[in-house]
């Protein structure tokens, strides 16, 4: 009677089915990352196409309240800048996610660069949140939401980038995740 022979499995084996492992579950997290990046893309899309004004338009000339109380003209703020306007509602987890990383790039932002918060809350509540933050950016009262009203502006977080010129270069609706302010920065 022969002895059936031994199964061995050699290095070579080994070695290549950890390799096929590893390059499944990258092109698998890969594939995941597309996926949810073409989502996030379409759900901005959708987003940004309910706001009253589009990339490429004049940024509409808007009176604000400042924190003083004081109406302020917001393209005499504008002037002359690069501008991150970052429409915000302060009890809002991803509003408060992206107060903070602007918080921590603002001080690094070129001469030339400005960021603006603008919210509907009172103004009241408006100092609290940036004494609370220690906000290092102008934060602005929309009375009434005048203005994120007439012009369409529904989600929160909602940022807007405007060149000098007072152009429009991009609207990123809702929560952006993965993009950094430094990611902003490239696009104006």
């Amino acid at each position: 009677m022969k002895m059936p022979k031994k199964f061995e499995i050699s290095r070579m084996f080994v070695i290549f089915f950890i390799l096929g492992v590893a390059i499944s579950a990258f092109l698998g997290i890969l594939a995941g990352n597309y996926v949810s990046s073409r989502k996030m893309k379409k759900e901005t899309q959708n987003t940004s196409s309910q706001i009253a004004f589009k990339t490429g338009d004049t940024f509409p000339n808007v009176k604000l309240k400042s924190l003083a109380d004081e109406e302020i003209n917001l393209h005499d703020l504008m002037n002359g800048k690069k501008t991150f306007l970052l429409f915000l509602a302060t009890g809002s987890p991803h509003c408060e996610e992206e107060v903070l990383k602007w918080q921590r790039t603002v001080n690094f932002m070129p001469e030339n660069y400005i960021l603006i918060g603008i919210s509907p809350e009172p103004v009241a509540d408006l100092k609290n949140y940036q004494t609370q933050k220690g906000l290092r950016f102008t934060l602005l009262n929309d009375p009434q939401a005048a203005f994120v009203s007439k012009y369409q502006i529904n989600y929160y977080p909602t940022l807007i980038g405007v060149d000098q010129n007072k152009k429009v270069i991009f609207i990123q609706s809702e929560y952006f995740t993965g993009t950094t302010p430094q990611d902003f920065l490239k696009k104006l």
